[in-house]
């Protein structure tokens, strides 16, 4: 009398969190003007839904993410910032 659990795990592809993670502000600036273009446009409100429901590790937002890799890695000045 053994017992087995299957666990499948579907992970889906979040490209615009990828990008806010990465810290490229191009790619983030390009997915917005697309999604903006997108619902002006009424031609895909689902982009809409899926941008509102991109998580990441914790559970965490899109806002959360951001505000995670916006502040600096150590509280030190720079070599450049001392000079001036």
């Amino acid at each position: 009398k053994k017992k087995a659990a299957i666990i499948i795990m579907a992970v889906e592809k979040q490209t615009l969190m990828q990008h806010i993670l990465r810290c490229d502000y191009e790619a983030c600036r390009q997915y917005l003007m697309n999604l903006e273009q997108a619902v002006v446009l009424e031609q895909n409100l689902q982009m809409l839904q899926t941008f509102i429901g991109h998580r990441c590790d914790g559970n965490r937002n899109i806002l959360h993410a951001c505000v995670s890799v916006c502040f600096p890695t150590s509280n030190k000045e720079t070599k450049e910032e001392e000079e001036a």
